[in-house]
């Protein structure tokens, strides 16, 4: 890949999108992930309970982080995916690095 405007081959991506997406789909993904926990901390409980009361609130805060955990790692890789295809088709995402011109594919 060249730039359009000087021909150099020294080009960077920005990547705004996709660190955008990243963050964004991150935080709603531990939003729902933490919401669901529910799920998570009743199975973790009662997969806790072959320990006692304290293994049931140890199992219920383990199912609660994990989901929380999940919900994050789930939502930050399809951010970044819908990020990049923001990246790719919409903006500038190019940068040369001898003139400083911003450009597409």
């Amino acid at each position: 890949m060249q730039c359009p405007k000087c021909k150099s081959d020294k080009i960077d991506k920005k990547n705004h999108g996709k660190r955008a997406g990243t963050v964004v789909g991150g935080g709603a993904g531990a939003a729902g992930g933490m919401a669901g926990a529910g799920a998570g901390a009743e199975a973790g409980a009662a997969l806790g309970l072959i320990g006692g009361p304290v293994g049931a609130v140890a199992g219920g805060v383990a199912g609660a982080i994990i989901g929380g955990l999940l919900g994050g790692t789930a939502g930050g890789l399809l951010g970044a995916k819908a990020g990049e295809v923001i990246d790719d088709n919409v903006l500038n995402n190019y940068c040369c690095l001898e003139c400083g011109h911003s450009f597409s594919k």
